[in-house]
């Protein structure tokens, strides 16, 4: 941050840190980690927020899934709880949450028989019927008048043009379309993800559940059959893993439960038809954009900060004023 930004905000926090907190647990926990922000010293933090609990106790009941899985993906969705704006270490309670549902995948190989397109070229005899000019000789009577001018007769021979048909054999090739035969492995998979998760927060609030329910089916075939023609090579089955789908349902899982986290504080706490200093930094606490009337309330006292304070229960950092 700039000199400048920080200096405004340590001034900022100086002002507020004075305004009485007492009774505004919200209130004073917001200006604490404003203060912190900008590297200033702050109030005394508050020891307890009523609404806030700690680390959910988990009931795990998962069929097909190991007990080393079950445990890793109860302490992700805690993990997730914990950066929540329901958590505090400090929280008097610690809800009763559940883990429900159930994992499974099945496997089959069997010999099957594939086959491949290719086109051969075959060769074969045809005719093709040729025409050729000839010189032909033949004789004929042609009179002529002697020395003595008598007339006479004599054979001569001449020559005349004839044109001849005849038929020659000649190779060919045409394309014949073929199929290559041949076999395989053929490995399939299927993988079912049906499992939920959630809990009550508190006698005052309805319960928060998240499910998450998916199928996966694929295969793939294995052979070492090599044929260039029929564009036929070695081929391997290229399958997810279980392990590795249940991980990515797994986690569109724990996000749910994240967004379903940040929405239940939301509606509960941001939806007042006015707020004070204290309801307005509760509401802040779900690290989202907060309704213009708590914006108003804060900036009233915050100034251009008002607006921004929500990053400050995220992992984000306060964008500096405009």
């Amino acid at each position: 941050m700039e000199g400048a930004v920080v200096q405004g905000g340590q001034a900022t926090c100086a002002r507020v840190k004075q305004l009485p907190s007492e009774g505004s647990p919200h209130w004073n926990e917001l200006v604490v980690r404003y203060c912190r922000h900008f590297h200033a010293s702050g109030p005394t933090e508050p020891s307890e927020l009523r609404e806030l609990l700690q680390t959910p106790v988990w009931s795990v009941a998962l069929s097909g899934v190991s007990g080393a899985q079950q445990e890793l993906l109860a302490g992700r969705l805690s993990r997730v709880f914990e950066s929540s704006a329901w958590y505090s270490p400090l929280a008097a309670r610690q809800p009763d949450f559940a883990l429900r549902g159930r994992f499974t995948e099945d496997w089959d190989q069997r010999t099957v028989q594939l086959t491949a397109p290719w086109v051969d070229r075959e060769p074969y005899t045809d005719h093709e019927e040729r025409t050729e000019v000839i010189e032909e000789p033949y004789e004929e009577n042609e009179e002529y008048t002697d020395d003595q001018g008598n007339k006479k007769t004599r054979k001569v021979t001449r020559i005349r043009k004839k044109t001849r048909e005849y038929t020659v054999p000649v190779t060919k090739y045409r394309d014949v379309h073929k199929t290559f035969e041949y076999s395989a492995q053929r490995h399939s998979v299927t993988y079912g993800f049906s499992i939920a998760a959630g809990g009550v927060l508190s006698d005052r609030h309805s319960a928060v559940v998240v499910a998450r329910t998916d199928q996966y089916s694929a295969y793939g075939f294995e052979h070492d059959v090599s044929f260039s023609p029929g564009h036929v090579s070695p081929q391997r089955p290229d399958l997810t893993l279980p392990h590795e789908w249940f991980s990515q349902n797994a986690l569109a899982l724990e996000q749910s439960f994240a967004g379903q986290l940040r929405e239940s504080w939301r509606q509960y706490y941001c939806s007042e038809p006015s707020f004070s200093l204290e309801t307005a930094a509760r509401c802040a606490r779900a690290g989202v954009a907060l309704p213009a009337h708590a914006s108003q309330v804060l900036s009233d006292v915050l100034g251009s900060d008002g607006p921004r304070t929500p990053v400050l229960f995220s992992s984000g950092t306060m964008p500096a004023a405009r």
